[in-house]
C-alpha cells in the first residue's frame, strides 16, 4: 500500500493526481512536444506570467514550475464544475441543450480525453474538482489499482524495505510534481 496521490491545492487522489493526468495526455513528459517546449504542461492559452504564445496559441511560460502552477490554478479556479464539464471548458468544447458539439475549435475528441482522465485519476464524469480534496487521506490506495502497467505484493517485505519504498516513492514523485 502507498498514499494517495496530492492535487496542488485541491487534496489527495486515488490514481494520477488530475495535473500529472492531463499533462501525460498533452505530451508533457515527451521531449519536443509543444507543452515540454513551451514549459505548459497542460498546454494552458493564457496564464498570469506567461513570457509569450507560441503560433498555435498556447502560453510559453518561463519556467516548468511556472507551468505547473498555471495548470493548478486553472484547476482550482474550475473547482465547481464536473470532470465532464471541465473537459469541455479546457478543450474549448461547446455543446447545445441536447449535448451535441457545436463547437471544436482545435478538433478535439473530448469522450477520449475524458476516459483517459477518469481511467488515470479514479475520477468520475460526474465529480466535481473540488471533491478532490474530499478523499479519505487516512486510508491508503491498493496499489493493484493504478494504471501502472505492473503488479506487486508487498506483503512478503519487511517493514523498513517499505519504510525505505515510501520515502523513495514520495522523493520521486515531489521531483516529478516539481519539475
Amino acid at each position: 500500500m502507498i498514499p494517495a496521490y496530492y492535487i496542488h491545492g485541491l487534496g489527495f487522489l486515488d490514481g494520477l493526481p488530475l495535473a500529472q493526468a492531463i499533462a501525460q495526455i498533452e505530451g508533457f513528459n515527451t521531449p519536443g512536444t509543444l507543452a515540454a517546449r513551451n514549459n505548459n504542461p497542460g498546454n494552458i492559452r493564457s496564464c498570469p506570467g506567461q513570457v509569450g504564445t507560441d503560433s498555435h496559441g498556447f502560453a510559453v511560460l518561463p519556467s516548468a514550475a511556472a507551468g505547473w502552477s498555471c495548470l493548478d490554478n486553472w484547476i482550482a479556479s474550475n473547482s465547481d464544475l464536473t470532470l465532464s464539464a471541465a473537459t469541455d471548458k479546457y478543450l474549448g468544447i461547446q455543446r447545445d441543450a441536447n449535448g451535441n458539439i457545436i463547437g471544436n475549435p482545435d478538433k478535439n475528441d473530448p469522450s477520449s480525453y475524458l476516459n483517459f482522465l477518469v481511467s488515470q485519476t479514479g475520477l468520475q464524469p460526474g465529480d466535481t474538482l473540488s471533491g478532490a480534496s474530499s478523499v479519505d487521506t487516512s486510508s491508503p490506495i491498493d496499489t493493484s489499482t493504478l494504471q501502472s502497467g505492473f503488479s506487486f505484493d508487498l506483503s512478503s517485505l519487511s517493514l523498513p524495505v517499505l519504510m525505505a519504498g515510501s520515502v523513495i516513492s514520495i522523493a520521486v514523485l515531489y521531483f516529478l510534481i516539481r519539475r
